[in-house]
C-alpha cells in the first residue's frame, strides 16, 4: 500500500528529528514530579490516555484532566499538554491554571514557539506538523504524523522508565485492569 509506505517513511524521518534528550526530559520530570496531570484536545487527547493508562499500571499517581475523579493539581505536581500547535486555547487556559496552582508544566509540541511553550518549565519538541500548519512536512491529513510520533515517543518514554524503576512486564499486567 502507498499510503501505508508514506506513513512509515514520514515517521521514520521524523524521528531523527529528536534525540534521547527529549526522551530524557520526559523520563526525568515523570520521576520527579509526586502526581502526573495529563491533557490533550482530541487525538492527542487519546495518545495521553493510552500513556496515563500505562503510568498508572507503573504504579505512579495520574490523572487525566477533565475526568470526574481528577483531584485539584498542585505544587509538586506536573500537567503534561500535547499541543502540536502549542496554541489550543484549552490547554493554554489549563496550562496557566496548573502554575498558578505551582505545578509544573511540560509542553510536548511540534515546536517550541508558541504560547504553551512560553508557559512551560519544559518543552519537549517531537517534530510532525500541526493540525493545520501549511508547510509540506506531511502528506497526512491534519495533525496526524504529530499524534502518531507522540504515541511511539510515549511508548518509547514507558519502556525507559520500566528500565529505570526496574519494573518487569509481568509487573506492569499486574497493575492491568481486571474489570473489562
Amino acid at each position: 500500500m502507498k499510503s501505508l509506505t508514506v506513513v512509515f517513511n514520514e515517521l521514520l524521518t521524523a524521528t531523527d528529528h529528536y534525540g534521547e534528550d527529549a526522551n530524557k526530559a520526559l523520563v526525568d520530570a515523570i520521576q520527579w514530579f509526586k502526581t502526573i496531570y495529563v491533557y490533550g484536545a482530541g487525538r492527542s487527547g487519546l495518545v495521553l490516555q493510552m500513556f496515563a493508562m500505562r503510568l498508572a499500571q507503573m504504579g505512579k499517581p495520574v490523572f487525566v484532566v477533565g475526568q470526574v475523579t481528577a483531584p485539584p493539581i498542585k505544587k509538586d505536581d506536573l500537567l503534561i499538554v500535547a499541543s502540536g500547535s502549542g496554541e489550543t486555547a484549552q490547554s493554554v487556559q489549563f496550562a496557566q491554571k496548573a502554575l498558578d496552582a505551582g505545578a509544573g508544566v511540560l509542553l510536548i509540541s511540534t515546536s517550541d514557539d508558541n504560547t504553551i511553550a512560553k508557559l512551560a518549565s519544559q518543552t519537549v519538541v517531537i517534530g510532525g506538523k500541526a493540525k493545520y500548519a501549511t508547510d509540506a512536512v506531511s502528506q497526512q491529513p491534519l495533525g496526524a504524523l504529530f499524534e502518531q510520533l507522540l504515541f511511539l515517543f510515549l511508548e518509547a518514554t514507558v519502556m525507559d522508565l520500566m528500565a529505570a524503576w526496574h519494573l518487569s512486564e509481568e509487573q506492569l499486567a499486574s497493575g492491568h485492569a481486571n474489570l473489562e
